[in-house]
C-alpha cells in the first residue's frame, strides 16, 4: 500500500513540532525527531526535505546522520546529561517506584543507544 503524500507531510511537520519543542526542554530530544522529520520529508515534499538539512542550525547534524548514522560526541554528552536532569526531575515527579524503574530503564536504554553510535564518519 502507498502511502499518501498529505500523511508524510503531516507527519513530517508534526515531527517538527516535535522536535522544535524537544531542543526547548531537557527531558525530551528535539534531534530524533527532526531526523524523522527529514525522513518523512524525503517522501512527501522534496522542498520541506532541502529546506530542513540546509537549516544553518539544524541541518547539519541531521545531514551526518543521514549520511553516516554518527552522533558527535558533544551532542553525545548534551543528550546524556538532559535524559539524566530529566530522570532525576520526572523521579520527584513520579510517586511509584515502579514508575521511576520504569522510567531509569528507558533513560538507561536511550542513553545507551546514543553513546554506542560512531562519534565519526568512517574514514574513505
Amino acid at each position: 500500500m502507498r502511502v499518501p503524500r498529505i500523511v508524510w507531510l503531516g507527519l513530517g511537520h508534526t515531527c517538527v513540532v516535535v522536535g522544535v519543542v524537544g531542543v526547548a526542554l531537557p527531558v525530551m530530544p528535539g534531534a530524533p525527531f527532526l531526523i524523522l522529520a527529514a525522513i518523512c520529508y524525503a517522501r512527501g515534499s522534496r522542498r520541506f526535505f532541502i529546506r530542513l538539512v540546509r537549516h544553518k542550525r539544524a541541518g547539519p547534524s541531521i545531514r551526518r546522520w543521514l549520511r553516516h548514522r554518527t552522533i558527535p560526541l558533544r551532542a553525545k554528552l548534551v543528550a546524556v546529561g538532559g535524559m539524566g536532569v530529566g530522570a532525576g526531575v520526572s523521579a520527584f515527579a513520579i510517586p511509584l517506584w515502579q514508575g521511576q524503574l520504569g522510567m531509569a530503564c528507558v533513560v538507561g536504554l536511550a542513553a545507551t543507544y546514543v553513546l554506542t553510535r560512531p562519534s565519526h564518519a568512517p574514514a574513505p
